[in-house]
């Protein structure tokens, strides 16, 4: 028996065919806290209410994905992520010049390097990789390594043996809290969006709706005042009524 999560609001139904091969104990536990008891075991008893019951999706990319929000406080309820890069053949892409090289290095590993400079979570591969840099200041060691290597030295830890999902249309993920641990922050990919295969775990995908959350993604937006950047929060976010699993 397949598990679907079917979600209703008042523009219609979108509904989402889960994948408990692509990640056995994420799909679990995600399944456990969407029929409830809601929000964590121990802080919350209300058995009638499952996860994403009431909530909306509040954040709205334009034709990019649509995001629903997640109970207070953020960052409550963790998933375990469980990606397979090998199924994804992320072995196999490998940084082919010293272009793409310099732009991992900067864009990727320069940033996580900063940022995990003060808590201390960095890993040797990433120390590996950096240090090269900062003795002759060029990129040319990242030439051949493959994009499971990149991931491994940003801390991504995967799972042989899952059949892992790319992110690409219709695929439905979670929002990583860290690169080992998902939110329940459900994501809907209304593109490809390569950049985040090996990253975000893919849970599974959409068979009803894909044009409703087409047009979600579409909803006027609300920009903050004296702020360049879109936030991509709507107006008037789509609300999802009511969220319940069925298998067939």
């Amino acid at each position: 028996m397949t598990p679907y999560l079917i979600m209703e609001t008042a523009a219609g139904r979108i509904e989402i065919r889960l994948d408990p091969q692509a990640a056995p104990a994420a799909i679990e536990r995600f399944l456990s806290v969407v029929r409830g008891p809601v929000f964590n075991e121990t802080l919350f008893g209300n058995n009638e209410v499952g996860y994403y019951d009431g909530l909306t999706f509040a954040y709205t990319r334009p034709q990019i994905e649509i995001r629903t929000a997640e109970r207070q406080p953020s960052g409550l309820i963790q998933i375990p992520v469980q990606i397979d890069a090998e199924s994804l053949g992320l072995h196999e892409d490998k940084i082919a010049d010293i272009n793409q090289a310099t732009d991992v290095m900067q864009f990727e590993l320069l940033k996580d390097f900063s940022n995990s400079k003060e808590s201390g979570k960095r890993t040797p591969q990433l120390d590996n990789l950096v240090a090269h840099w900062f003795n002759k200041f060029d990129a040319k060691n990242l030439i051949g390594v493959s994009r499971k290597e990149i991931n491994e030295a940003l801390g991504y830890l995967y799972t042989p043996g899952l059949p892992s999902r790319p992110v690409k249309r219709g695929a439905v993920a979670l929002k990583p809290l860290s690169p080992k641990l998902a939110g329940m922050e459900l994501t809907i990919a209304l593109s490809d969006l390569d950049e985040r295969t090996g990253r975000w775990m893919v849970i599974g995908e959409v068979v009803t709706g894909l044009n409703l959350a087409d047009s979600i993604s579409t909803q006027p937006l609300r920009e903050p005042p004296h702020v360049r950047s879109r936030t991509y929060i709507p107006y008037e976010p789509v609300v999802i009524e009511s969220a319940r699993v069925t298998c067939r």
